[in-house]
């Protein structure tokens, strides 16, 4: 499971925020995924992730608004969709350490 995680601060001086992105590919084209990645264009999402440091993170609030979620597909070396989900934000994404309903 190949995903980047980054959180810059926005701004000069870092006083307007950051920019939280969360990258990673899927592999494998199939008309499931491109119909269900087609459903997320224009949606504000709350996304939770498992970072690279074993932490459980949080993209979206109901604050801050939404985090955007951007897929490409490619069918070059490696088929699949990359995706890019962003969020702007006035403070640092959260951390989740609560259960997840299934």
């Amino acid at each position: 499971k190949s995903s980047s995680y980054t959180a810059e601060p926005q701004g000069d001086d870092g006083e307007n925020g950051w920019i939280a992105t969360l990258n990673f590919f899927v592999s494998k084209l199939n008309p499931l995924s491109s119909y269900i990645f087609n459903n997320t264009a224009g949606g504000d999402f709350v996304v939770i992730y498992d970072d690279k440091c074993g932490n459980r993170r949080i993209l979206g609030d109901l604050i801050c608004g939404g985090a955007t979620i951007k897929v490409g597909e490619q069918t070059n070396d490696k088929c699949g969709y990359n995706v890019t989900i962003t969020w702007p934000t006035s403070y640092l994404p959260c951390w989740y350490t609560g259960a997840i309903p299934v």
